[in-house]
């Protein structure tokens, strides 16, 4: 996923600007923790095609990079190994299509009532929609089980503390500390994507996202020891973390009008590492692309 040891023999003055007040939640030179590194757990894992495969479990470290590499690493796992996360969306998909024909039976209930052919579409809709929430709920039970598992037991109880605190209960904290009395959160998606951002919350700022976005377009400058394309591919690593990450959208600062930070596009990285390398090369750069060079 990536390379937290290769920047570690810069120092931090020659990458960051060093604005003053700018948090920095993810720096280009991570922190080094030898200690966490050295007592990392791994867990072999046997996957679906009789594969196996070593993912090491989630702990809190100096180094907030190891913590959120971890945590991406037993969701990808969950999403491309095991394809928990495509099997609970197709009972979600399954069930829109159920609500649909139960809500087009009771937008005209004494009307509707009449055509028993549509009374039976919806009856059946109904027993269709149970058995696949049912399904659904397993499926992401077992996601939020997997997650629980690559947990190091020293910080497991954060985990079992968002969980007890946030599903199936009334009321319940949102995101957006909002407290929700209407509708409990049941084993959705949603539901995993809401514990997922409390997780990273137990670590990062609740505006990481933002922060990271922010330190990538202001907050370095290209380290005379680094080759451009090196240079080029961690920028590119820090900003494809963006869409992991707590942000304003999910936090109690979001507005009607907020939106989630995105990461940066290929050409964006390629126009801000030239900004960031000496003036020559954008002179080199624009020559090329006018077939100059």
């Amino acid at each position: 996923m990536t390379d937290t040891k290769t920047p570690k023999v810069l120092k931090k003055e020659e990458v960051d600007k060093g604005n003053s007040g700018a948090v920095v939640e993810l720096p280009y030179v991570p922190i080094f923790d030898k200690e966490t590194e050295l007592n990392a757990q791994d867990v072999t894992v046997e996957l679906p095609n009789d594969t196996k495969t070593t993912i090491t479990k989630i702990t809190h470290s100096v180094n907030k990079e190891l913590f959120f590499v971890r945590s991406i690493v037993v969701k990808n796992h969950m999403s491309k190994d095991l394809g928990l996360y495509a099997k609970a969306e197709v009972h979600e998909k399954e069930m829109e299509k159920c609500q649909i024909d139960i809500d087009r039976y009771y937008q005209d209930p004494e009307a509707e009532h009449q055509d028993q052919r549509k009374k039976q579409k919806c009856d059946k809709a109904l027993e269709d929609y149970t058995k696949l929430e049912t399904l659904r709920d397993e499926v992401v039970k077992k996601m939020l089980d997997t997650f629980r598992h690559f947990i190091h037991e020293d910080v497991r109880h954060i985990f079992d503390d968002l969980l007890s605190s946030k599903l199936n209960i009334t009321p319940w904290v949102n995101l957006n500390v909002v407290e929700e009395t209407e509708e409990e959160l049941g084993f959705t998606l949603w539901a995993f994507e809401v514990i997922w951002m409390f997780w990273m919350c137990s670590v990062f700022q609740e505006d990481a996202a933002e922060h990271t976005l922010e330190y990538l377009l202001y907050g370095i400058k290209k380290p005379r020891p680094v080759a451009p394309h090196i240079f080029v591919r961690r920028m590119k690593q820090l900003s494809n973390y963006i869409p992991y990450l707590s942000g304003a959208y999910y936090s109690s600062q979001a507005t009607s009008q907020t939106t989630r930070t995105e990461k940066l596009t290929y050409p964006q990285v390629a126009k801000l590492a030239l900004r960031l390398c000496p003036p020559a090369w954008m002179t080199a750069w624009k020559m090329l692309k006018k077939g100059m060079l």
